[in-house]
């Protein structure tokens, strides 16, 4: 068994010492209470504590494909998005840019549509697309 190394840091949860670790996606920083206190850190790739990824921020826009959820908008490396707050049940993605136009229909009262056909076609959506889109996230 390998002697796990104590870093300067101590957990924000229970304040004892942070251990560094080995993951899959590489070094982190894993309280030393475990399994009492599950408390992880995520490294970047220069051992620095990289910060929590900020909460989805509520549109106020409704999902058009489960029609119980809410468009929030979400932060990935490519940047904003709009996704489902009921994720992973609800899958539903659209890009920031529609917000506004979103909004301003469910104002009309013309948000959520009826069908996933009339929802691509508000969003300037074709079938070509969703099928490359489909194959991408397949791969």
């Amino acid at each position: 068994m390998l002697a796990q190394q104590v870093s300067e840091h101590k957990c924000p949860n229970c304040g004892k010492d942070m251990l560094v670790k080995r993951g899959r996606f590489g070094e982190f920083l894993g309280c030393s209470g475990y399994p009492e206190c599950k408390t992880i850190l995520n490294l970047d790739k220069d051992g620095n504590i990289k910060p929590p990824k900020p909460p989805a921020e509520p549109t106020g826009i409704s999902c058009y494909k489960c029609k119980q959820g809410e468009l929030v908008i979400r932060q990935s490396r490519k940047g904003p998005f709009l996704g489902c707050n009921r994720f992973p049940r609800c899958r539903t993605i659209v890009s920031v840019q529609k917000i506004d136009e979103l909004k301003e229909l469910q104002a009309k009262g013309q948000w959520p549509p009826k069908t996933a056909a009339e929802a691509d076609e508000v969003l300037g959506r074709n079938q070509a697309e969703k099928k490359a889109v489909k194959k991408r996230i397949k791969n």
